[in-house]
């Protein structure tokens, strides 16, 4: 929790030190590990598939999910999402499984405001994934997201989300948790942004800091990749995913 304070109180001190910063948001280009929890506004819908590679003390895992974003409304202020995937585990011991993981639907609108990006919204995961991999799971979760043009080059995010996750092998019996979320994203030149994220979950010892960067390599799509190191005993000790972002029109 210390620690949680000192990560807010210094993102605190920047979104207040940026009150000349320009209303460049950097909308195009989204977070790893909140795609969809984030403020990021845009007029297309846009999509990302990509491999996520995790490394844990008791096993690994081969994520493969598809994520996309349909923004609506006369200004495009609400957006839904889904994402759909498929999840391999190794374990240590014993033998490893497969299968389909739930599908997680998500509503987010984006309010109306200057230079700050401001948005909230919610989550629910449709329980139809294998239980052979932990899944078949009915979780919940609402959010708050924001993003803060520090300088030209450099967007600050945040997100305050509360969840309701429910146990594996249990029924009925979810783990209330707090994720305090941060991240920034820097334009190195028009084709490259560098992003970093804090990922912090009160309740289930998890945390991850992970330093990505998105490519891009046509007017529609760019190349991403992100390398996530575990803080917490819940966390994968490393990760690493590879993917591709593509804008539908």
């Amino acid at each position: 929790m210390k620690r949680i304070l000192v990560i807010m109180s210094l993102i605190a001190v920047l979104f207040q030190s940026s009150a000349f910063g320009k209303p460049n948001t950097q909308d195009h280009i989204h977070l790893f590990q909140t795609f969809f929890e984030d403020a990021a506004m845009v007029k297309s819908s846009y999509g990302q598939a990509s491999l996520r590679f995790s490394d844990f003390d008791y096993a690994s895992t081969v994520f493969l999910p598809v994520q996309v974003v349909f923004p609506t409304g006369q200004y495009y202020h609400l957006n839904f999402g889904v994402e759909a995937g498929f999840l391999s585990i190794d374990p240590e011991v014993g033998d490893g499984n497969s299968g389909l993981t739930d599908l997680k639907f998500v509503g987010r609108y984006n309010f109306p405001t200057g230079a700050t990006k401001v948005a909230a919204g919610g989550y629910v995961t449709l329980p139809i994934g294998s239980e052979d991999v932990g899944q078949s799971q009915l979780n919940i979760g609402g959010f708050g997201a924001v993003r803060h043009p520090l300088m030209n080059e450099l967007t600050l995010t945040g997100t305050l989300m509360l969840e309701f996750v429910e146990q594996a092998g249990t029924e009925d019996d979810r783990e209330a948790s707090l994720l305090f979320a941060f991240g920034a994203i820097y334009e190195v030149e028009p084709r490259l942004h560098l992003i970093g994220e804090i990922n912090l979950k009160t309740g289930l010892d998890y945390g991850l800091l992970s330093f990505g960067a998105d490519y891009v390599v046509s007017k529609q799509g760019s190349l991403r990749g992100v390398l996530g190191l575990g803080l917490d005993d819940a966390a994968p000790d490393v990760s690493l995913q590879v993917g591709y972002h593509h804008y539908f029109n």
